[in-house]
């Protein structure tokens, strides 16, 4: 028992000394830095944001939605096969033999159809039955009989009144694909969201990078300062209040450095969560030095704005469906089933 004691002892101490050496490495090591640009920040955000990707996976789904409304105006061809056997045993007396018929049935047969976009549909099928019949009578049995039976039929509907037309026999794909460039919008407003969220967090840090740089200067000039101010006071040229009051700038200064510095860790933290980033990371940030001038009127701007506005192009688009919705409910065969659509807002900055 005490040599278990004993070994335990010496199997815990490597372990304990070894923990206390990785914590203190861990405390010690240095953040990871990451070089950054204002085009590798939204690289990145492309790449690893969580609501792109999201987005990328309606899309998905919504491309599929598509698919399925455009196989509705295609042929469609399935095959169709049953099998059946049906005994019936008759005995008159109890002393009579048993006679039994023994019925089996194979059917099987192509249908195609094919739905046009007036509304109409043609249909064919092609049916091929093989009957066997087979009679017994105690041991005796006979042979099978075989039967077979051919036929196909063609046929053509097209509605007159309501359910008919271009705009109702195609109103399901016209539909789909509304929303199918209602989805492509959303997903766009969801990139230029992100792409808009880790700009202005960019611009953001490096501001706060430039006010901790500013106050830090300020208070090196105020510490200046309050030292000419006290070799001042020493050889008698001003008096010890305004040694007071430069005391008081400079703790001032401190605080703004401090209130800097904690705006700049925040703006950190934000640049690194929209780019999936750890939250230690340090950005080693590159500015340009030279920035080009964009000006533009306000007719430009107002033009740009109606062409490439995603939140406007899906209301115009969501009013199309509405509009579509109405025709059929007024000339198609039943209620069309409506839907909701998410249009794209954009975020006031």
């Amino acid at each position: 028992m005490l040599g278990l004691r004993r070994t335990s002892c010496l199997i815990l101490i490597p372990a304990l000394a070894w923990g206390l050496c990785s914590a203190s490495a861990d405390a010690t090591s240095p953040s990871p830095t990451l070089r950054l640009d204002e085009p590798t920040a939204v690289r990145l955000a492309l790449e690893n944001t969580l609501t792109i990707k999201l987005g990328l996976l309606r899309r998905e789904a919504d491309r599929f939605s598509l698919r399925v409304a455009r196989q509705e105006l295609g042929p469609r061809i399935d095959l169709q096969a049953t099998t059946g056997r049906a005994d019936s045993r008759t005995q008159i007396e109890d002393i009579d033999p048993i006679e039994t018929d023994r019925r089996t049935t194979t059917s099987f047969g192509p249908q195609a159809s094919w739905r046009i976009p007036t509304g109409g549909k043609f249909a064919y099928s092609w049916d091929s039955s093989l009957f066997l019949s087979q009679y017994r009578i105690d041991d005796f049995r006979s042979n099978p009989t075989p039967a077979i039976d051919t036929g196909w039929t063609i046929s053509f509907s097209q509605p007159l009144l309501r359910g008919g037309g271009l705009t109702v026999g195609r109103s399901n794909l016209q539909e789909a694909q509304i929303y199918d460039r209602i989805s492509e919008l959303n997903l766009q407003s969801t990139v230029i969201d992100a792409v808009n969220d880790v700009i202005y967090a960019y611009r953001d840090y490096v501001k706060a990078r430039e006010a901790v740089a500013i106050s830090r200067q300020s208070l090196g000039r105020g510490q200046r300062t309050l030292e000419v101010s006290r070799e001042l006071l020493d050889a008698g040229r001003i008096s010890r209040s305004e040694v007071t009051q430069a005391q008081a700038d400079v703790a001032d200064r401190e605080l703004t450095v401090i209130n800097a510095v904690n705006s700049e860790d925040a703006s950190r933290l934000t640049l690194a969560r929209l780019l999936d980033q750890a939250s230690d990371v340090e950005f080693a940030i590159e500015v340009p030095q030279n920035v080009n001038r964009v000006t533009a009127n306000f007719a430009t701007a107002i033009a740009l704005a109606y062409q490439n506005r995603t939140d406007l192009n899906a209301s115009l688009l969501d009013g199309e469906a509405a509009q579509l919705g109405l025709e059929v409910a007024r000339n198609g065969p039943g209620a069309n089933t409506s839907r909701t659509v998410e249009v794209p807002r954009h975020p006031e900055h």
